[in-house]
This record gives C-alpha cells, structure tokens and sequence, in this order.
C-alpha cells in the first residue's frame, strides 16, 4: 500500500517561532539561528500555521491533563 502526502503543515502557538521562521537565520542569536536555520532546510515557512494555545496538543500536557491522551479528538485530527 501507497500513502501519498500531498502537503505538510507544521502548527505553533507561538508567534515569536512563526517569526523566526520567516526571517534569515542570520540575524538570531547563534542559539536560535541554529535551530531556525535547520528547520528552514527542512521545511517550507509558508507550512508553519499559528494554532489557538487551548486548540495545541502540546499544551494540554503542559496544564498536565490528566486523561488518557490517545482518547482525544486534538490528537488525531488537525486544529
């Protein structure tokens, strides 16, 4: 079996992230230019998308939700 992806989107709820990702890694500081300058080999900046806090994933373990974390629709679908 094939799986096809035709496009990949990559969500934050940070917009200082969605920043540096569009700006030339040259101009953050080393640490950060290290790592921004990585992710823009990698991947496109017009697939970084913003994301609502309360709509990512990632925060509902930083509020430690205590649920079984399988069992959430936000897991499984896109925000």
């Amino acid at each position: 079996m094939n799986v096809w992806i035709n496009n990949i989107y990559l969500r934050t709820d940070s917009m200082l992230v969605l920043l540096w990702m569009s700006l030339p890694s040259t101009r953050l500081n080393t640490f950060v230019a290290n790592r921004v300058a990585r992710n823009q080999e990698t991947t496109n900046a017009s697939n970084w998308k913003p994301v609502p806090t309360l709509d990512s994933p990632a925060d509902l373990i930083a509020r430690a939700v205590t649920p079984k974390l399988v069992n959430l629709l936000v897991w499984w679908q896109e925000p």
